[in-house]
């Protein structure tokens, strides 16, 4: 199976350490992944792409995953994700941003072949009930992952989501580190 997690910024805040933090894991166990972020303004030494390369992580070039709508960019990355999704025959999408999940959606929807597509939340209290939302859950969401028990029951009654599409994942320290 063949994953491809997306991250619609290129700043180390938030939940890239988590996203980086995951991608290691499953690299470990032997996934078939690849990470692609956002594109920074110029090339600063703490950006999320090259922390992920020193980490080992396969990662994209290319796509500018802007942390906010841009239709530009984002039909460009829409294009360009449904290539790699078809072409590389990608299995499952896991976006983990708004913006990033938007594109990511579309162009699942467009590559041709069936893509499986999970999202992420770190909020807390679940996501906002906004249209984008409500239009992403409802049609480019296979699954959703949250970090809270509180979470899951908001998203799933503010989406009308299957309670089985819905997993709580606990947080985790990782004990090694300094």
């Amino acid at each position: 199976m063949k994953l491809l997690h997306l991250f619609s910024n290129h700043r180390l805040t938030g939940p890239a350490e988590l996203v980086l933090n995951l991608c290691r894991k499953l690299d470990e166990r032997g996934w078939d992944l690849s990470l692609a972020c956002g594109k920074p303004p110029a090339q600063p030494e703490t950006n999320l792409n090259t922390m992920a390369q020193h980490m080992g992580i396969a990662t994209r070039r290319g796509l500018y995953l802007d942390k906010h709508l841009h239709v530009i960019r984002d039909i460009h990355d829409v294009r360009r994700i449904a290539e790699l999704l078809g072409s590389e025959h990608i299995d499952l999408l896991h976006v983990h941003m708004t913006n990033d999940h938007l594109v990511g959606g579309l162009a699942a929807r467009r590559c041709g072949r069936a893509v499986t597509i999970v999202r992420s939340s770190y909020d807390a209290g679940g996501l906002k009930a906004g249209l984008r939302n409500r239009l992403l859950m409802a049609r480019f969401t296979d699954a959703l992952i949250v970090f809270s028990r509180m979470a899951a029951e908001a998203d799933a009654n503010r989406f009308g989501l299957d309670r089985q599409r819905v997993f709580l994942v606990d947080g985790a320290v990782d004990t090694r580190r300094r």
